[in-house]
């Protein structure tokens, strides 16, 4: 049974949107879906990839610029973005992401988000989740996108931060603590679809180019991770579960694969579509 929304909030579902690299640009299909739909959102908390499509969405820029955005991301603009610099431990300093952040985001801050946004980042000190709810977007988002080994950690108010995914990589139980029910998860993070629902794929932590294209002890750590990932999600989501899961499937699709932004966006339009008349009920029993 949906809980009934928090005192004060807006009607609607929350969103709780999960990281998993390129496979998050099914968050900005499965946005498009909800708006065309009628669907309300009345808030969005999200970790990494999805803090960013997030953050896009609660700022204003719209379902249709946010589609268009991703399918700009070709092989070069990926490339670009996670252009090699070997700074502070990892494959790049974020300096070209913080300036694509800049360019969409500008200036605008948490209070400035219509429907209300969060995102979850970890304390690369402390180890402590974190919760941002104010200050620069572009600030929390590239916190919390701050992936250890590809993206060098962020400072936001004295604190070095990296990716929400190392301690909440599904933040349904943040959502649901701070806005109420219903909480509908997107999850795209590799492992999210269990052996019932994909028999067919041995290995669901496998991403062909990566593995091929670098060292081994990078394809066992980023491996070691995502497996850790997997099973943080079933635990935290078995004490706090979503009335609905989203689950978009891009078969294949490896972690830094942005300029397969097309399929990812379809999948979560399908994700979505799919799922269209429990997310009606959910709202009407509110």
């Amino acid at each position: 049974m949906p809980e009934t929304r928090a005192p004060g909030t807006a009607p609607g579902i929350t969103l709780a949107l999960g990281g998993g690299g390129a496979r998050g640009l099914a968050h900005a299909g499965v946005l498009a879906t909800l708006a065309d739909a009628g669907i309300p959102v009345r808030a969005v908390v999200g970790t990494s990839i999805g803090a960013e499509i997030g953050a896009f969405y609660c700022v204003g820029l719209g379902p249709d610029r946010i589609e268009d955005m991703a399918r700009e991301m070709d092989w070069m603009a990926t490339f670009k973005l996670f252009w090699p610099s070997l700074e502070g431990g990892a494959l790049t300093s974020g300096r070209n992401i913080e300036s694509y952040l800049r360019e969409r985001l500008g200036k605008a801050t948490f209070a400035d988000c219509d429907p209300q946004l969060r995102a979850v980042a970890t304390d690369m000190v402390r180890g402590d989740e974190v919760v941002l709810d104010e200050g620069g977007l572009v600030e929390a988002v590239r916190a919390s996108i701050a992936l250890p080994g590809l993206i060098k950690p962020f400072r936001v108010n004295g604190r070095l931060l990296g990716d929400g995914g190392l301690v909440n990589p599904l933040p349904v139980d943040v959502a649901r603590r701070l806005f109420g029910g219903p909480v509908v998860a997107v999850a795209v993070h590799p492992g999210a679809l269990g052996r019932e629902e994909q028999p067919d794929d041995p290995d669901p932590f496998h991403e062909p180019q990566e593995e091929s294209s670098g060292p081994a002890l990078i394809s066992n750590l980023r491996r070691a991770v995502q497996i850790t990932q997997a099973q943080l999600v079933s635990w935290r989501v078995a004490a706090s579960p979503p009335d609905l899961t989203l689950k978009p499937v891009v078969p294949g699709m490896g972690t830094l694969e942005f300029y397969r932004g097309r399929e990812a966006l379809e999948a979560g339009r399908q994700a979505a579509m799919d799922n269209l008349d429990r997310i009606q009920r959910l709202v009407e029993t509110v």
